[in-house]
């Protein structure tokens, strides 16, 4: 098993109204292939009649996009070295999209947290201009909160 990391949206992060945004994404490295083995994200909307918030995982095909630059990770092992991949969050300006992995519908009062068995986590591609998101969509305005956990 190797080194396995955390990285978080950092704090609450507020969704537009029917606007697709990026709440959190993994960027991968030339040096390893990262392995994304768990994600989650909650919400804080307070009617229990809301719409579902829409969550895709998805690929991005560039890194580009307008977002905080990176968030520092957490090492599950206090000895583990600093991470190849590189997470981001806060995007102001979408990045480029591409496959769709997997589509929720997710409760405005709720969450979701997604565990990969071993041997079919999400991988990353061996470059610095690819990654993987969490991108919301939201009826109505609602606050997120975000995390992803992989494995390099």
């Amino acid at each position: 098993m190797g080194s396995v990391y955390s990285a978080t949206t950092e704090g609450e992060e507020a969704l537009a109204a029917a606007t697709a945004e990026t709440v959190i994404a993994l960027i991968g490295s030339t040096v390893v292939k990262g392995r994304i083995c768990e994600w989650g994200v909650s919400f804080d909307g307070t009617s229990s009649g809301g719409e579902p918030v829409r969550v895709r995982v998805l690929r991005l095909t560039a890194d580009d996009g307008t977002r905080t630059t990176s968030v520092t990770e957490a090492k599950w092992d206090p000895d583990t070295p600093a991470a190849n991949c590189i997470a981001r969050h806060s995007y102001t300006v979408e990045p480029t999209k591409g496959d769709v992995l997997a589509d929720y519908d997710v409760h405005p009062q709720g969450g979701i947290v997604v565990q990969y068995p071993l041997g079919r986590e999400i991988v990353l591609d061996d470059s610095t201009s690819a990654g993987v998101a969490i991108e919301c969509t939201a009826a109505a305005i609602v606050n997120v909160v975000g995390y992803i956990c992989w494995e390099e």
